[in-house]
């Protein structure tokens, strides 16, 4: 019986320690990561540096998907599945070598941006 307990509490433990990682980024914290990211697209972008553009970009698409859409309202996820579709485009076009398609794709994701945070600001 002291076997079936001591492996039991292992599970738990190992449980709760995996539940713990689970718990969502500290949103100010992800921002700040994404706008770092968003601003070294910029550079990358403005050098013609399209890998750089690629990694940055990639970046951001697994920062937001990390950080999900749980809990949230049904406007702030759209905004959300609209900027990771957008992402996932400009990672295509930095893969295809296209500098006016990652312009533009670059674009409408900082769009989205600015339209999900003024859609916060004023819920």
């Amino acid at each position: 019986m002291k076997h079936f307990y001591t492996g039991l509490f292992a599970v738990l433990a190992i449980g709760l320690l995996g539940a713990s990682s689970l718990t969502p980024p500290d949103p100010s914290e992800l921002m700040k990561k994404k706008t770092e990211h968003a601003q070294s697209i910029l550079k990358a972008l403005a050098l013609a540096d399209l890998p750089l553009v690629k990694k940055e970009a990639e970046a951001i698409e697994k920062l937001t998907v990390e950080a999900g859409f749980a809990n949230t309202s049904e406007k702030y996820a759209d905004y959300g599945r609209e900027f990771l579709r957008i992402v996932r485009e400009l990672i295509k076009e930095a893969e295809n070598k296209n500098m006016a398609g990652s312009y533009y794709q670059f674009t409408r994701m900082t769009s989205v941006c600015f339209s999900c945070h003024e859609h916060l600001r004023t819920k």
